[in-house]
């Protein structure tokens, strides 16, 4: 799929990209959450498996999307993550559950979608910096 749509010229390329990309990460979350969330439990799935497949797939898929700035669109995407994870930890630290700070659940969510992008960042680096 990835072969065809690079033939296209860029300008197309770049009208395609956001309808592409959260047509393809819609699908993917489906297709993800109805394959796996009966194999493992919900806590597994819900805080761990999801989160780091999701982050994952959002870099994989914008980083092979983007006509150009493969690897700076990696970063970036990857970037997001760090300041939710931040102040996930402060929050944890400074504010409790009952009175709006995050659980220690969510805190490992976030977690796992930093360490999935962070990945695929870095798979999408030493896939593009040769090029």
């Amino acid at each position: 799929m990835f072969s065809m749509y690079e033939k296209l010229p860029e300008w197309l390329r770049w009208i395609l990209f956001l309808p592409l990309f959260f047509g393809i990460m819609f699908a993917f979350s489906f297709i993800f959450r109805m394959a796996s969330s009966n194999i493992v439990g919900t806590f597994f799935y819900g805080r761990i498996l999801a989160p780091f497949v999701g982050g994952a797939a959002l870099v994989y898929f914008a980083s092979r999307l983007i006509p150009r700035a493969k690897i700076i669109t990696s970063y970036l995407i990857c970037s997001i993550w760090i300041p939710l994870v931040s102040l996930g930890i402060l929050s944890f630290i400074a504010v409790p559950p009952n009175q709006g700070g995050f659980t220690q659940g969510e805190l490992i969510q976030a977690s796992c979608a930093f360490i999935g992008s962070l990945f695929f960042t870095l798979q999408a680096h030493k896939k593009y910096r040769k090029r």
